[in-house]
């Protein structure tokens, strides 16, 4: 059940039992899709102007940083971020933001 959830991009189920429930089980079956990491990093950055790799993986719960390196890579490619490297360099002070409507690439 739980794999044919996460297919379908469904949150998993939730198991109820002791202490709420005396003798049984309720399972609750959100119906209801689950955010994608792109959608939790575009609502981030439509509260925050700028986000880290840091603050990516915080927000997306991707655990692994070489991942959400990856992620934003892709992202940046596709146009959907712009990257922002630090004058001095640094690869952990790299930003990322939203293009604003003249940096969107024109097709």
């Amino acid at each position: 059940m739980r794999h044919d959830m996460a297919d379908k991009h469904l949150y998993p189920p939730v198991f109820l039992t002791y202490p709420i429930l005396a003798d049984s089980v309720r399972v609750v079956l959100l119906n209801e899709y689950r955010a994608t990491e792109w959608e939790k990093i575009s609502g981030y950055l439509k509260e925050h102007k700028y986000i880290t790799n840091e603050e990516a993986r915080q927000a997306t719960g991707v655990v692994q940083r070489d991942k959400m390196s990856y992620m934003l890579k892709k992202w940046v490619a596709q146009g959907s971020l712009i990257k922002i490297v630090p004058p001095s360099g640094f690869v952990r002070g790299t930003k990322y933001k939203l293009p604003d409507a003249q940096e969107v690439k024109n097709p």
